[in-house]
C-alpha cells in the first residue's frame, strides 16, 4: 500500500505516539468517528453514541489487514446487532492503518439495513461483560463500499469490490452520447 496519502493529518486518529500511555486505538477511533459523524457518546448502554436526533449509534473499527495478510474484520456481539436492526440504529465503522500514528483508511455511517452479515463468521467467545455470547466478524470490505476508501488507496483493494462497483467508483463507463 501506498504511504503518501496516509500521511495527511486530517487523517490521523491523533497526533500522538502509540506509546503504551495513550489511549488504545480503539478508543481514538470512537472519537474520531463522533467528531466525524457530529456524534454525542452514550456508553450507557448496548451502544456507543447518539445523533443529535437521538438514534442509536454503536462504533466499530478495525485494521485493515491483520500481520497474516488477512482483511481485517468488524467485530460486534450478536445481542448488539439484533438490538440495532431492533432499535433503527446506525453503525459507524472506521478502518485504520496501524502506522505511528494510525491512519484512517475509510469510514462509514451506516444505517441498521445497510449492515449485511452475509460473509460474516460467528463464534462463541468469552468477553468480562459478555459471557460466552456470540461474536460476529464481518470484513470491512462487505462493510465498507469502495468509494469510501481514502483517495489513492482504493486500487489496493479492488479485488474485494465487484467489477460493476469498479466502473462506477472509477468512472470506467463513457459518457451517454459519447460513442
Amino acid at each position: 500500500m501506498r504511504l503518501y496519502p496516509l500521511r495527511d493529518e486530517e487523517y490521523q486518529l491523533d497526533h500522538t505516539s502509540s506509546s503504551s500511555d495513550d489511549p488504545p486505538i480503539w478508543w481514538r477511533a470512537e472519537r474520531y468517528l463522533r467528531e466525524k459523524f457530529d456524534l454525542e457518546e452514550d456508553h450507557g448502554s448496548w451502544y456507543d453514541a447518539r445523533t443529535r436526533e437521538g438514534e442509536k449509534v454503536e462504533l466499530k473499527s478495525c485494521q485493515y489487514r491483520y500481520e497474516d495478510g488477512q482483511i481485517g474484520n468488524f467485530k460486534i456481539w450478536f445481542e448488539q446487532l439484533t438490538k440495532l436492526f431492533r432499535h433503527d440504529g446506525y453503525i459507524a465503522l472506521l478502518v485504520y492503518v496501524p502506522l505511528d500514528p494510525p491512519a484512517v483508511l475509510a469510514t462509514q455511517l451506516l444505517p441498521n439495513y445497510a449492515i449485511s452479515t452475509d460473509g460474516a463468521v460467528s463464534f462463541k467467545a468469552s468477553h468480562p461483560t459478555m459471557d460466552g455470547k456470540t461474536l460476529v466478524q464481518i470484513p470491512w470490505t462487505e462493510a465498507i463500499p469502495l468509494d469510501a476508501i481514502r483517495m489513492g488507496c482504493r486500487y489496493e483493494f479492488l479485488e474485494h469490490y465487484s467489477d460493476r462497483e469498479c466502473e462506477d467508483t472509477f468512472y470506467f463507463d463513457p459518457p451517454v452520447g459519447s460513442e
